[in-house]
């Protein structure tokens, strides 16, 4: 019954599936297992999944957390207002309570994935936060991919937490993978596409590569060419009322165009 999907292409390009977010659980769950002193994980602030992800390891290890980052405690308190975080007595602790406790029985989950200046894990890394000290023993994780761009900064906020003596594992390198990405890969974009039976796809989100990639990954799913549609940022797209059928037409063409932020 569906007539119009819009679906991500970002994944079109990576063959395979993606890591289950539950495998993900057990390596951030064998990382702190490993930690003598405090483990701390960072990720981004939005990423619910991945801070229910971090209280469930900590929880398998006999760890308490503490979440440090004003967009990341907003995240989980609305998170957990929803009943998305699963918590049980004594699971999540404010981070004074946690650095007042025995460091190897805690787990910090902070924002500064990227290497922002202002942010918990970068103040950290200066030895300027006024409530988290690291040293050796402790132990630092990113759970997040560096965005291109942000390769420098991350690169200084990992060399500044070496010099203070913390073990640190990269976005990059070995060990346990702590994360995986959020955009379906080829193998699941081509399940998706089967279940569902879309009567037209409109690929989206990602560069001109990544979207000729999902349309080529649809022709080998079975879709005919026409089913494929092609939109650049600015035309409208209507679909029929009565038919279903799909006109993709151009601003000048579509005096009713609404623009939105510019």
């Amino acid at each position: 019954g569906v007539d119009l999907a819009l679906v991500d292409s970002t994944g079109a390009g990576t063959p395979g599936r993606t890591l289950p977010e539950a495998d993900v659980v057990d390596n951030l769950a064998e990382a702190m297992s490993a930690v003598s002193g405090l483990a701390v994980i960072t990720s981004f602030g939005s990423h619910v999944e991945r801070i229910v992800a971090c209280v469930h390891a900590a929880r398998k290890v006999g760890r308490r957390v503490g979440i440090y980052g004003r967009s990341m405690q907003s995240t989980f308190k609305e998170a957990a207002d929803l009943g998305l975080v699963p918590l049980k007595n004594g699971d999540v602790v404010d981070v004074e309570a946690l650095m007042a406790g025995p460091r190897n029985e805690g787990v910090l989950v902070v924002t500064g994935t990227q290497g922002e200046w202002r942010a918990p894990l970068a103040r950290i890394a200066r030895a300027e936060d006024p409530r988290v000290r690291l040293g050796p023993g402790d132990w630092v994780g990113w759970s997040a991919r560096v965005i291109p761009g942000n390769e420098r900064a991350v690169g200084l906020v990992v060399d500044r937490l070496v010099r203070l003596g913390v073990d640190v594992q990269p976005p990059w390198g070995g060990g346990p993978k702590l994360h995986t990405s959020g955009h379906g890969a080829r193998d699941e974009l081509t399940q998706w596409v089967r279940a569902v039976g879309p009567r037209y796809v409109l690929p989206v989100h990602g560069q001109q590569w990544h979207l000729w990639r999902h349309r080529d990954l649809l022709a080998e799913a079975g879709l005919r060419q026409e089913q494929v549609l092609q939109a650049e940022s600015g035309q409208t797209l209507t679909l029929g009322p009565e038919s279903g059928e799909v006109e993709v037409r151009d601003p000048i063409a579509a005096p009713e165009a609404v623009f939105v932020d510019g």
